[in-house]
């Protein structure tokens, strides 16, 4: 089978393998099983995977009769609801807020107002949420929100995700234990499909029912350190002080009682993708190797250093690896990914490896199907891609300095494109060596 097919199908198998849809009804089933009443049952799902996720609620619902007054669907990508299931669906904005991330936060509102104490409420989450729901606490503008949003995702690789969300879920009405608190009293059951390294429950869609450990205090610190304090509107850092002064309330604290009717969360995460890509591989009859360690750190390194190893050391066979690397897009940048980027980054260094790097090829892409603001998921390349792209006229490495790696990519007819796949729990990486 050529390096490509293989590669492709390896990626399927990941992408299959991390469908929450059978885990989530599971998880679901097995917890409203145990319950010794008739209350009523609420569906809230959001992020890149809602619509799968919601789905599994649905069905576990059906499997234990518990009846569903409600729901809520919020995801970036339309999502098909049956015509006798009580659940409303939106399109929200993703990966930067805008006015549709505000309706969501409004129609979660009243939703929450409709909950009441004993009601057994489904939470679904998964990667986009933060984005998804984005509506600023009271004290805090839209216009403050989106300008700290646009900082963080422009201030450099040394401000990852878990710097990110444990800055802006301070400000997100919805983020931090908040909506575990707005549901108060009510039975709370929760799954969460990582696409952060690590699986941090607090950091998986800003942790809308997982408690805050943080304090006010600990965010103005994060925010002098990544140098961020006097580049934010002054009303971020002004609700921080008012906050540490006790004129606003924290937020909800690991030791408060609301909690006491939230299950602990069900985390499924990128170990997922390791197993399918082991299943595929084996009745491929290939060898993998498993690189367990999370891949993180600049995507253009990563895939610079990605191939060298593969090149010069790696043995024969399929190498995977899977995380979330970083891209600092400055002021000036064109269009792609952080898996485009790495993509880039591994041609070219293939290119100049001469035979060592001819007997290598990668893939690169997201497990939701976009990377970044483009079509594509990713990318594959070997050693010849670079000198492809170039011969369309376009420079490969001026490319990659621009962070423009789609338009080089595809010039060369290496994009990946599979369409929203409705998971989302990490990036992942595949290597074919000769």
């Amino acid at each position: 089978m050529p390096a490509r097919r293989t590669l492709l199908h390896l990626f399927d198998a990941a992408v299959a393998e991390a469908d929450p849809l059978a885990p989530t009804r599971e998880v679901l089933g097995a917890r409203l099983a145990e319950r010794r009443d008739d209350a009523r049952g609420w569906v809230i799902a959001v992020g890149k995977a809602a619509g799968r996720m919601a789905k599994a609620a649905r069905l576990a619902a059906a499997d234990t009769d518990l009846e569903l007054a409600g729901g809520l669907i919020i995801s970036h990508e339309p999502v098909a609801v049956a015509p006798d299931t009580p659940f409303e669906a939106l399109i929200s904005d993703h990966p930067v807020p805008g006015p549709r991330a505000r309706h969501a936060a409004l129609r979660l509102g009243a939703l929450t107002q409709a909950v009441i104490p004993g009601d057994h409420v489904l939470l679904v989450v998964s990667g986009g949420t933060s984005s998804l729901l984005a509506a600023p606490v009271d004290g805090v503008s839209e216009a403050a929100l989106d300008h700290l949003w646009r900082l963080l995702l422009g201030a450099g690789s040394a401000t990852d995700v878990r710097v990110m969300n444990t800055i802006r879920r301070r400000f997100l009405r919805w983020a931090g234990g908040r909506l575990a608190q707005a549901l108060e009293g009510a039975q709370l059951h929760q799954v969460l499909l990582s696409d952060v390294v690590g699986d941090d429950p607090a950091l998986i869609g800003s942790g809308p029912a997982i408690p805050d450990a943080t304090h006010a205090a600990d965010i103005l610190a994060l925010l002098r350190e990544h140098r961020l304090i006097t580049r934010v509107d002054s009303s971020i850092v002004a609700h921080l002080n008012d906050v540490v002064a006790g004129l606003r309330p924290e937020t909800p604290k690991p030791s408060a009682p609301l909690f006491n009717t939230v299950d602990a969360p069900t985390v499924l995460g990128r170990t997922r993708l390791h197993d399918g890509v082991l299943r595929a591989a084996k009745e491929s009859g290939l060898t993998v190797h498993l690189h367990r360690n999370p891949l993180t750190g600049p995507a253009a390194t990563a895939g610079r250093a990605l191939a060298h190893t593969l090149a010069e050391s790696a043995a024969p066979g399929v190498h995977c690896w899977t995380g979330e690397t970083t891209v600092d897009l400055g002021k000036h940048h064109g269009r792609g990914g952080r898996s485009q980027e790495l993509a880039l980054s591994a041609a070219l260094s293939l290119s100049r490896l001469g035979e060592a790097g001819e007997r290598v090829t990668v893939l690169a892409a997201g497990t939701d199907g976009r990377d970044g603001p483009t079509d594509a998921a990713g990318a594959i390349v070997d050693a010849g891609t670079a000198a492809r792209i170039a011969a369309t006229g376009v420079d490969p490495d001026a490319a990659l300095v621009r962070h423009d790696a789609y338009p080089a990519l595809d010039a060369a007819g290496a994009l990946i494109r599979t369409g929203a796949t409705g998971t989302n729990v990490a990036d992942i990486v595949l290597a074919l060596v000769r």
